[in-house]
């Protein structure tokens, strides 16, 4: 199976593929599979192609050739994305763990940094608090991408579910803890190893989309990152609700029971993946992939972005508890800032779609998010008195920059790097999933650390306003790069 798979994605690696390579509608080296497979005649051609990805459990795609030759039956079937049945299992399990991971992460941020005040701390320990599990995903996806094919992404899968889950329950537990040095050791201790078990299932997830769903990269990753976003979405809407009807605890013990619900449908639908398509061997390494100037500034684009959101993880609830709103105004505000991301995803995937350049949508993103940054204080050039209304607004902007900017990140990564040589195996998708997810923890390290550092110096809108100043800069080398490539178009 793995051999007609691979084949059909390696002959792909040429200039005219691209074109076809964003979010939604990846389409990968169809041309020489096809003539394989079409040597009889012409009306069992569409046949013949399904019959052979049956058998190699892949989905049926149609001919990838001009739209003007097709039928009108070959149309439709172009425009559908198929699964079979292991793939759907596969796809609900990844989507549910990704849900499960960010729910879990993001219920802290209506009511802790409440709590730690409660302990006697400041902002700036909060904000390590929520720093230091990215810390640790930042080091430990480097690990996981590097062990992947030697543990096997299964095992991965399973294990970092179960300490996902357990480490949810424990950190429920922390606040019979009356000692406030203990308190706060304890909550550091848990989030680290909670982060090792996000960073195991992480890596594990973005090697099987590599794997199982070889031609629907984009889509699938766009699917998961939508409920990637819905965890973070309904996470701090749920954890406020939770919060303020029973307490410290149950927001933890609610999430790490359903992170203990979708481990048997994993361990029954989540298969193996065969030790003969494990490929141990990668020229692929995360210094070398930075030489490549397209990688280097993907991953500075998904820093600032990461951090982008990061920031306001400490900082909202102290800024609105400035304002005199409570615990459910924060939860609204991160509910709205998530929905937003969360409906906007598969939407700008279609944009992606139609987009040779992608430095394009990364730029656009980058500047639409550094406005919404500027309106959120607002800033101090800005005449407008703060509000929870204008704050809202502002994080629908937030959120749309974000969105924009961050498609085009992990596929364009993907590309970059088998289009430079890189061996197109498993080996390649763990370093590639860890270098992405590398760069996204950092983006969440210095977003929360920085935030709580900063609003011990100064007030939310001059710290709002330097994140802006980030996400500006970052435009800039975008905008140079989508220029270049402009350039190299035309040429």
């Amino acid at each position: 199976m793995r051999t007609i798979a691979q084949n059909y994605r390696r002959t792909s690696m040429n200039p005219t593929r691209f074109r076809s390579l964003s979010v939604g509608s990846l389409e990968i080296g169809y041309q020489r599979f096809t003539t394989g497979c079409i040597n009889n005649s012409k009306n069992s051609t569409t046949n013949t192609i399904k019959d052979s990805l049956y058998a190699a459990k892949l989905p049926p795609t149609p001919p990838s050739s001009d739209d003007s030759t097709l039928s009108s039956t070959e149309q439709v079937a172009r425009s559908k994305v198929k699964f079979n049945d292991q793939q759907k299992w596969i796809l609900l399990c990844l989507c549910l763990v990704d849900f499960s991971a960010f729910a879990s992460m993001s219920i802290i941020a209506p009511f802790f940094p409440y709590e730690v005040s409660l302990r006697g701390q400041s902002t700036y320990i909060s904000g390590l608090i929520f720093s230091v599990y990215s810390i640790t995903v930042v080091f430990s996806s480097a690990i996981f991408g590097r062990l992947s094919p030697y543990i096997g992404p299964r095992l991965m899968l399973i294990v970092g579910t179960f300490i996902s889950g357990t480490a949810n329950i424990v950190f429920g537990l922390l606040d019979y803890i009356n000692d406030d040095t203990a308190f706060i050791v304890l909550c550091f201790v848990v989030r680290i190893i909670e982060a090792l078990g996000a960073a195991s299932f992480n890596t594990a997830s973005l090697i099987y989309i590599f794997e199982m769903f070889p031609d629907n990269v984009g889509y699938v990753f766009g699917l998961t990152e939508t409920f990637t976003t819905l965890g973070t979405t309904l996470g701090p809407a749920l954890g406020g609700l939770l919060y303020s009807w029973m307490g410290y605890g149950t927001p933890f013990y609610v999430l790490g029971t359903f992170a203990f619900l979708t481990l048997p449908m994993i361990c029954m639908k989540v298969p193996r993946i065969s030790t003969g398509n494990r490929s141990r061997e990668t020229n692929a390494t995360y210094f070398g992939l930075l030489r490549i100037p397209k990688v280097a500034i993907i991953c500075m684009v998904v820093v600032v972005i990461s951090q982008s959101i990061g920031f306001l993880d400490p900082t909202l609830e102290p800024f609105y508890r400035s304002l005199g709103l409570n615990v459910n105004s924060t939860a609204l505000a991160f509910f709205v800032l998530s929905a937003t991301i969360a409906i906007l995803l598969p939407i700008f995937s279609r944009v992606a779609d139609r987009t040779e350049n992608e430095y394009t949508m990364m730029f656009t993103g980058l500047i639409i998010c550094a406005v919404g940054l500027l309106f959120l204080g607002p800033s101090d050039f800005i005449p407008i008195s703060p509000s929870l209304s204008l704050s809202l607004l502002s994080l629908v902007i937030i959120a749309v920059g974000y969105a924009l900017a961050f498609i085009p990140t992990f596929e364009s990564l993907l590309d970059s790097a088998i289009d430079h040589g890189m061996h197109d195996n498993i080996a390649t998708y763990g370093v590639v999933s860890g270098l992405w997810s590398t760069c996204y923890a950092a983006g969440e390290v210095t977003g929360p650390s920085l935030g709580g550092a900063l609003l011990e110096f100064m007030h939310f809108s001059a710290a709002s306003s330097l994140m802006a100043l980030f996400s500006i800069l970052m435009a800039i080398v975008t905008g140079f790069a989508m220029i270049w490539k402009v350039k190299s178009q035309w040429k």
